[in-house]
């Protein structure tokens, strides 16, 4: 395939799979738990067809939110630099990968935990059992708080929503601005371990007397100070 490899990419890309794809994970769930507990479940279904409601509600948002992810790393492999190229055609199929996994591997998971609240079981001592007859079902803290506090604050009267609205084209003018102050570009001794014998080549910088050295090696002087600048530099 004519497609070049490097340990920077094997470094980046879990980490950029496991922060895009746990976003579909906490949607399977959130949407799983928002249908049980709402009665949304027909009481006759098995637990099989609860997660088949399940994935039906949420699968359509994680197979879109997937494609348009795996799409925009497919745009940056149109690059011609061959590290974004590699790196964007390695993140496209990590991403299509991870979706494949969502849908296999962690619905048969989230379907053996069903299996263990529907045994009333606990979920960090499996060995404990519950009564869940006798248990209040309570909305997430998260929720609560967003409910009870964030979304008033957010959503006031017109007064809150002018601030806001002001307070985000501030902030979009402010980014404005100190975007093109930022440089563009990666230097490559970030890229690097700190024990990495290159690492110290990427430190030394070029000084006239070692560029004359590297340029002009065929007198015996400046082969005395070519070796001396690679032993610096290794």
């Amino acid at each position: 395939m004519n497609v070049c490899n490097n340990s920077f990419h094997h470094q980046v890309i879990p980490f950029l799979v496991l922060a895009v794809g746990v976003d579909n994970i906490f949607i399977m769930i959130r949407t799983h738990r928002a249908m049980r507990d709402s009665g949304l479940f027909p009481s006759e279904d098995s637990q099989a067809e609860r997660i088949g409601w399940t994935v039906g509600k949420a699968g359509p948002a994680m197979l879109l939110s997937s494609l348009s992810e795996s799409a925009c790393c497919l745009i940056g492999a149109l690059s011609p630099m061959p590290a974004v190229n590699t790196f964007a055609l390695f993140a496209a199929v990590a991403l299509a990968i991870n979706f494949l996994v969502q849908m296999t591997a962690f619905v048969a998971l989230m379907a053996l935990d069903e299996n263990r609240y529907l045994s009333g079981r606990l979920d960090l001592a499996c060995c404990v059992r519950t009564d869940q007859r006798s248990q209040k079902i309570h909305p997430p803290l998260v929720q609560r708080i967003i409910k009870r506090w964030v979304a008033p604050l957010l959503l006031g009267d017109h007064r809150t929503r002018v601030i806001n609205i002001v307070l985000f084209v501030c902030a979009m003018i402010i980014s404005s601005g100190i975007a093109t102050k930022i440089s563009i570009g990666l230097e490559q001794e970030y890229a690097m371990p700190e024990d990495s014998h290159v690492l110290k080549y990427f430190r030394v910088r070029l000084t006239r007397q070692a560029y004359h050295a590297l340029t002009n090696s065929h007198s015996d002087r400046a082969k005395q100070d070519h070796a001396q600048y690679l032993g610096i530099c290794f």
